[in-house]
């Protein structure tokens, strides 16, 4: 059986973005610089990131989001998956 919607939302670092309040750690752009996950409750967070395939200092490249997609879709553990990308310099990710 399918749980519940996931949505995994990677974090990229964007220099000059000192000080940014969802920004974990420095680093060029183009990198993970934090994964969070929204509307899982039966997974936990950790198993989610092992089963995406990345983690906060991987390369953030062109197929990222279609890669980590189909990798979550392909767990079967979720109704649906949706993964976006954000900037860390963005304090608003709405």
């Amino acid at each position: 059986m399918r749980g519940a919607a996931c949505t995994l939302i990677a974090w990229l670092a964007v220099p000059g973005a000192a000080g940014s309040a969802v920004q974990e750690r420095a680093a060029p752009a183009g990198t993970i610089a934090e994964l969070r996950v929204q509307g899982n409750v039966l997974t936990p967070d950790e198993e989610i990131f092992r089963a995406a395939g990345v983690t906060v200092g991987s390369a953030f490249e062109a197929d990222t989001l279609e890669r980590v997609t189909a990798r979550l879709g392909a767990d079967r553990r979720f109704k649906s998956v949706e993964v976006l990308k954000r900037f860390a310099s963005i304090s608003d990710p709405s």
